[in-house]
């Protein structure tokens, strides 16, 4: 079957096939779409890669004063330390102390695996420095879902939630003396922001578990810049006729801190995109794809101080929790 550009176009009704697209299989025939090559910021997006181990050492440093004050909050919880002056119960105390505590190993741990992890790939780069992509832990066959991602974010909520069980315990249940309006419309803006960010990862959970038989394969490992990338996506069940039209984009991004106001952020760019469109009876359970990328097209780096990277985000409408996953793609020059 002829599947050069103009042949597609008669089939597509006299619409012209998007430049860049390749098709993998003539049958499928998806909606046009334009190719972009514009930076463009992207919200929300999670994070990719390792990052620099920079300012490691400080990070631990600055997790051992939390560390301490939660284990004394943790020994007063348990009654083993008197705090004078305190009239506060002591299951509030412990909520306390596991809060700091938790901080503090958190910060403690990122900031030692962060060493580790930078001494391994200094000695491990001039080893790897023609394959580049042994440096990174991909799996051979499948993509990861690095947008299905939920732990992070569920620790996150589940952190912010505890946080404020000693505020509302202080500023509205059991004040020494009336708080003021103020104080009390505070932590109820907090409590409500908390109540959000613990909704969304719980919408994240059940996305998952919806969603858990999805995946991406690529017949071939690594990808590279200068050949068609040929992928197969493997729909989950739960999404099979359950939709109107879904959406493949092909993303080359890069991902960096940068000032914000007066922090510094995690802000994520889209640098390229192919998007491609499909109707509901275009697809099967398996959607083969392919795409061409442009030949100036940069390598994936994920360690640095900026990051770039490579993604298929696949999204879907359907009823209830929409379907939306973000592959990581091992594509190198």
């Amino acid at each position: 079957m002829d599947s050069s550009p103009s042949a597609l176009q008669g089939d597509l009704g006299g619409v012209r096939a998007p430049q860049g697209w390749v098709p993998y299989r003539a049958a499928m025939k998806p909606a046009p779409a334009e190719d972009a090559t514009e930076r463009r910021l992207l919200s929300n997006h999670p994070s990719v890669g390792t990052g620099s181990a920079r300012g490691a050492g400080c990070l631990v440093l600055f997790g051992l004063p939390f560390f301490a004050a939660g284990v004394i909050g943790l020994l007063a919880g348990a009654g083993r330390v008197h705090l004078q002056g305190n009239e506060a119960p002591l299951w509030v105390l412990g909520v306390l102390g596991a809060v700091f505590a938790a901080v503090g190993v958190g910060c403690m741990a990122v900031g030692v695996r962060s060493t580790l992890r930078e001494r391994k790939l200094v000695s491990d780069f001039e080893t790897y420095a023609e394959e580049p992509w042994k440096l990174d832990a991909w799996d051979p066959h499948f993509a990861p879902n690095v947008g299905g991602s939920f732990l992070g974010r569920l620790a996150s909520a589940s952190f912010a939630v505890l946080f404020l069980v000693p505020f509302n315990y202080f500023v509205l249940l059991a004040p020494k003396r009336p708080s003021p309006l103020f104080a009390k419309a505070l932590v109820a803006f907090f409590d409500l922001f908390a109540l959000g960010l613990l909704s969304y990862a719980l919408y994240l959970v059940f996305r998952r578990l919806k969603y858990r038989d999805g995946r991406l394969r690529y017949p071939s490992f690594p990808l590279f810049v200068r050949d068609p990338v040929r992928l197969t996506l493997h729909l989950p069940r739960a999404l099979q006729g359950r939709f109107e039209e879904l959406s493949c984009v092909l993303r080359q991004a890069e991902q960096l801190w940068e000032e914000r106001g007066e922090q510094n952020a995690l802000t994520t760019y889209e640098l390229h995109r192919q998007e491609r469109r499909f109707r509901r009876d275009e697809v099967e359970r398996e959607l083969p794809l392919e795409f061409e990328l442009p030949a100036e097209s940069p390598t994936t780096e994920l360690h640095g101080d900026t990051v770039r990277f490579y993604e298929l985000e696949v999204s879907a409408e359907t009823p209830g929790i929409d379907y939306r996953a973000i592959y990581l793609l091992p594509i190198y020059r």
